[in-house]
């Protein structure tokens, strides 16, 4: 999947791809070389993730704040997949997502994937 995160949408934040993760050390660097402060386990929608945080005191203070987080008060964090070789996978499939050649082939499994949705909603055509 994409990234949903404003910051990734929004073409001028920093999304995760932005912070180095240390998953030796438990530490995530953000673009501004800080830091984080917690690492520590995340479950959503019973999937596990890392949760990583930042210092709250220094992302309040930060210059580029509005380009890292839309919150007023809480500190920055991140969720990551729960380890290093799944996050480099996501890393890096993201990263081809955005090629004009990855961009060309997935057009044409979108198509066919909605030529088949359309069979299998209309006439109960089994996928």
């Amino acid at each position: 999947m994409p990234d949903h995160s404003h910051q990734a949408k929004s073409g001028g934040g920093f999304d995760k791809s932005a912070f180095a993760v240390d998953w030796d050390n438990e530490q995530a660097t953000c673009p501004r070389g800080q830091l984080s402060r917690n690492w520590g386990p995340l479950r959503i929608n019973d999937h596990d993730y890392i949760q990583v945080r930042f210092d709250k005191a220094t992302c309040l203070a930060c210059p580029d704040r509005p380009q890292c987080t839309t919150s007023a008060t809480r500190p920055r964090a991140l969720a990551l997949l729960p380890t290093p070789e799944l996050h480099e996978i996501q890393t890096r499939n993201r990263l081809d997502q955005q090629t004009e050649d990855w961009q060309r082939r997935y057009a044409i499994r979108a198509g066919i994937e909605a030529t088949l949705s359309q069979n299998v909603r209309t006439w109960g055509v089994p996928p």
